[in-house]
């Protein structure tokens, strides 16, 4: 096997994309890949100007960075730091890296260009962005509920016990508002538990029994038409899934009868 065949044998065989682009900006060489991802068979390719593989936009761009690096080229990567789109025969687009490389070939100048999908790359670059992004608003609901927790509880409690200590001293007409403020008091508290311990559920790892008691009370809330009112006592969320499942199947069936009552009201 002569060194030129044995060269080309190597081409066709890159996993990467390869064009071979002449002064021109005509391609010379593309390999096996080029047709897999661009889905023109090489002879659509051979003799025609590089930028048929560009988005329109770009092609006259293009052409003067073509020109330039050129006259001063030098092995790199093309548009670092910039998001690169190739064109498939069918118009569609996708992401790709390219790298860039001068070459010699029969005395004449080319360039090799390297041409890689990086589709699965943005995709997964958007789902690690997503997961940060849930993770900054995990910690957001997290210090919302310590600040709930620790602030606004604690001064409903000090109110609390501030009227409760006037009671003994106060006329039986403003015991019972005193009361009923406590009472409302203790109903605020309740809610603002609830709440907290949902945001802290978002928090979380798992399926744990208040983020499933919480999904169906919100499914029923849908049907109803409002949502019904949901308090939790102590701590829950170690409790295993086996118990959860068993608590769920309970709850369920409880808003399964007070949809059903409330469709025959």
């Amino acid at each position: 096997m002569n060194e030129e065949h044995w060269l080309l044998e190597v081409v066709e065989a890159m996993p990467d994309g390869i064009v071979i682009v002449n002064s021109d900006g005509e391609m010379v060489l593309v390999n096996r890949e080029v047709e897999n991802l661009l889905g023109y068979p090489r002879e659509q390719l051979l003799g025609k100007q590089v930028e048929m593989l560009l988005p329109a936009e770009l092609t006259d761009a293009h052409v003067a960075h073509r020109r330039g690096f050129h006259q001063s080229s030098r092995r790199r990567s093309m548009g670092r730091g910039l998001e690169l789109s190739a064109r498939r025969a069918d118009g569609s687009m996708f992401p790709v890296e390219i790298s860039l490389a001068p070459a010699t070939v029969a005395g004449d100048p080319v360039v090799i260009a390297t041409l890689r999908d990086v589709t699965a790359n943005r995709l997964a670059d958007a789902e690690l962005a997503d997961a940060r992004q849930r993770v900054l608003l995990a910690e957001d609901h997290e210090r919302i509920a310590r600040d709930l927790h620790d602030t606004v509880i604690q001064r409903l409690f000090a109110a609390g016990l501030s009227l409760q200590s006037v009671l003994p001293v106060v006329p039986d007409s403003a015991k019972v508002k005193i009361e009923r403020i406590l009472d409302d008091q203790d109903d605020a508290i309740r809610e603002l538990r609830t709440a907290i311990f949902g945001l802290s559920s978002k928090r979380a790892a798992g399926r744990t029994i208040r983020v499933v008691v919480n999904q169906l009370v919100d499914d029923a809330g849908r049907v109803l038409g409002f949502r019904p009112t949901l308090h939790f006592n102590g701590v829950l969320d170690s409790i295993d899934s086996e118990v959860t499942d068993e608590v769920a199947a309970v709850v369920r069936e409880a808003l399964s009868n007070v949809e059903i009552g409330r469709a025959h009201v």
